[in-house]
């Protein structure tokens, strides 16, 4: 019990005396500065908490709103914006004390901006290449008939009477038969056509008028109207035209807002990590 008590004590002492080895931890200073040597066993405390202020100010802000992240940046002495143009959601983060490469920063005091789709912009892409019903379609045209044209061989189609025709579409089956008469033979052959019809001019396209974001500009998505005939029901598929095109036109609008709300800052394209 003696010689460990014993052991201890001096494992205890070489450590404080590798601590206040001045000339140990100059040497290591000056290999990367900040760096002190201490034993595994001594417990650092950060007393900040107890002090009047904190060291440094830090923290994130986090809004969906361009309006208040251009707010908030404005109000910092210095700023660097970075606009994610890659993201599915379109995003931008401003980092206040970035610093630079002879003096960098910590990077923790920051700002997200995360933009939330409208709710129309959300329906739009949610039934985009997913097959429906007549029944859902049918929602879908009367809940943002508002913003949607109806266009069928090149001409508007009133959206009552293109509701009325998702409503009434029906599949007929027509058996085709062919009978050839030759000389020395006879062939006979059938066929299904399988089509879907309705009452009122069915809408081949729509067009959906809508502001993306909050405080972008608006836009225009051109939904094209496909029909499935291979179940006793129809199925309607919506396939959003151009997407890659339009989703690049919302990304360098909100590059535009932001270049016009926020003064004499920094902003680039892409993503940084402070690592």
């Amino acid at each position: 019990m003696q010689n460990t008590d014993l052991t201890n004590a001096i494992a205890q002492v070489s450590a404080l005396a590798i601590t206040a080895d001045t000339e140990t931890n100059k040497y290591i200073a000056n290999m990367a500065d900040g760096i002190i040597a201490l034993p595994e066993n001594i417990l650092v405390n950060d007393l900040e908490n107890y002090m009047p202020q904190r060291r440094s100010f830090r923290g994130n802000f986090n809004t969906s709103s361009i309006e208040n992240f251009a707010y908030y940046v404005n109000q910092q002495d210095t700023a660097t914006v970075f606009i994610d143009l890659e993201s599915p959601t379109l995003n931008a983060k401003a980092i206040f004390d970035l610093g630079d490469v002879e003096e960098p920063g910590h990077c923790r005091h920051t700002s997200q901006l995360s933009l939330k789709p409208t709710a129309v912009f959300a329906a739009v892409q949610q039934i985009n290449g997913n097959p429906v019903n007549q029944q859902k379609l049918a929602e879908f045209l009367e809940d943002w008939q508002d913003h949607i044209q109806a266009v069928a061989d090149g001409e508007e189609v009133n959206i009552y009477k293109a509701l009325a025709a998702v409503r009434n579409v029906t599949i007929e089956k027509i058996n085709k038969s062919d009978f050839i008469e030759r000389d020395f033979g006879q062939t006979t052959s059938a066929m299904d056509q399988i089509e879907a019809k309705s009452i009122e001019r069915l809408p081949g396209y729509l067009h959906v008028r809508l502001t993306p974001h909050e405080g972008l500009a608006e836009i225009v998505i051109k939904l094209r109207v496909g029909i499935q005939t291979n179940a006793e029901k129809p199925t309607f598929v919506l396939r959003w035209m151009q997407e890659d095109a339009v989703r690049e036109a919302i990304g360098q609008d909100l590059k535009r807002v932001l270049h016009e709300r926020i003064e004499g800052k920094d902003m680039l394209i892409g993503t940084f990590n402070s690592k």
